[in-house]
This record gives C-alpha cells, sequence and structure tokens, in this order.
C-alpha cells in the first residue's frame, strides 16, 4: 500500500479525514476512550468473562459511567471491538454493515458525550 492507506487484518482501506501523521481523526478519538477505559482496573476482565454490558457498571468514574449508559447499542458495540476485542474499524463495517463515514459519526457522537460530561 502507499501512504494513503491504513491495513486493517490484511486490508487495506482508504480515509479521507486523516492527521498530519497519516492516521484518521477518528483514532485519537478512540485512543482516548481507551486510555480510559483501559486503566480501570478488572474492566477488561468482566468484558470477557461475561460478555455483556456489565463492565461498564465496574467503570469508577461516574460521569463516564452514566456516559456509557446512556450510548446506544451499535455505539457499546464499537468500543467493545475496538477496546477489549482488538478490532478495527474495517471488521466493524463488514460485521455491521456500516459506512466508513456511519461509524466515524458514531465515533464523533461517543466522544462529544464524554468530552462534555468528563
Amino acid at each position: 500500500g502507499n501512504d494513503d492507506e491504513k491495513t486493517c487484518g490484511g486490508i487495506e482501506m482508504n480515509t479521507d479525514e486523516r492527521r498530519y501523521d497519516g492516521m484518521p481523526f477518528y483514532e485519537d478519538q478512540i485512543s482516548e476512550l481507551a486510555d480510559l477505559l483501559m486503566n480501570m482496573e478488572g474492566i477488561r476482565k468482566l468484558h470477557y468473562t461475561r460478555h455483556d454490558k456489565a463492565w461498564i457498571r465496574k467503570v469508577g468514574d461516574d460521569d463516564l459511567k452514566e456516559c456509557l449508559l446512556e450510548m446506544t447499542e451499535i455505539q457499546i458495540y464499537i468500543i467493545e471491538a475496538l477496546v477489549f476485542d482488538g478490532k478495527c474499524i474495517l471488521d466493524i463495517q463488514n460485521e455491521k454493515c456500516m459506512s466508513l463515514k456511519q461509524i466515524r459519526i458514531e465515533i464523533r457522537k461517543m466522544h462529544r458525550s464524554i468530552i462534555k460530561r468528563m
């Protein structure tokens, strides 16, 4: 591939929204959320053992917890897929039959609601 493409699971994908270093902007937004969640003790383990939304109740920050509880099923799916399951945007696109634009919109909505609360 060339510099305009990102590889995901061996498949290259193009995206218009890029930072100066070539990474899509939405990766910053997901990274911030991942950092918040992964630094909380026991959340990843609970996700793996229960495979339900029980991990949300384990979030120590009340504002973040409330925000997560208000998210849609697809938003929670995106978080779980990217943060816990090591999937990429292309996986979500294929599994949920969503366009890249739809996924970016959901990530932007999640990011905005979290930033508002924090």
